[in-house]
């Protein structure tokens, strides 16, 4: 089933609405999902925090701030939102083993790792994006616009793009998405 992944997102642990990705309106090969999965073997580690932040459109810090408490039993991720957003719970099916392994080490799942460094390996590779109106190349904003993109293309109710963003505003919502 091309364009197609096996990750889930809720927002909140306790709500029950699960939210499917869907077919790309894009290339499968120029998606960003196929752009890890070729560069997988030169990210190492780097995969997972890339793969999760585009399975659940989080920032950079909120995924690399994650401890192993926050790692559910079944390999998925309660990620605590920042700058005021809401908190949200992700999975992935390629992630789950190591999140699992890292909760059963009661280790940290992304321990020293930091922003800097995810910059530094994004532009090295070549997975920038240039926002309309910026003069600085976008790096770790180009998952979580993609994110944003993909729940447009699906749904044009812009609550539930603010839900998956973990925005408690929709105006926080109009930024990403568009270019």
């Amino acid at each position: 089933m091309k364009g197609y992944t096996n990750s889930v997102i809720r927002r909140n642990a306790k709500t029950t609405k699960h939210l499917q990705a869907g077919p790309s309106s894009q290339d499968p090969e120029s998606s960003p999902r196929s752009r890890l999965e070729e560069l997988k073997p030169t990210l190492g580690k780097w995969y997972y925090v890339f793969v999760l932040m585009q399975v659940s459109g989080c920032r950079i810090n909120e995924i690399l701030k994650a401890s192993h408490s926050q790692i559910s039993s079944e390999g998925g991720l309660h990620i605590k939102g920042s700058k005021g957003s809401n908190d949200r719970y992700v999975y992935d099916f390629q992630c789950s083993a190591l999140l699992l392994k890292m909760k059963n080490l009661s280790t940290d799942p992304f321990l020293h790792m930091n922003v800097f460094a995810a910059i530094r390996l994004l532009k090295k590779v070549g997975m920038t994006t240039m926002k309309e109106g910026r003069i600085n190349q976008t790096v770790t904003g180009i998952f979580r616009n993609e994110k944003a993109k993909n729940v447009r293309n699906t749904s044009s109710d812009e609550r539930l793009t603010a839900s998956v963003l973990g925005h408690k505003s929709t105006n926080s919502t109009s930024y990403y998405g568009k270019n």
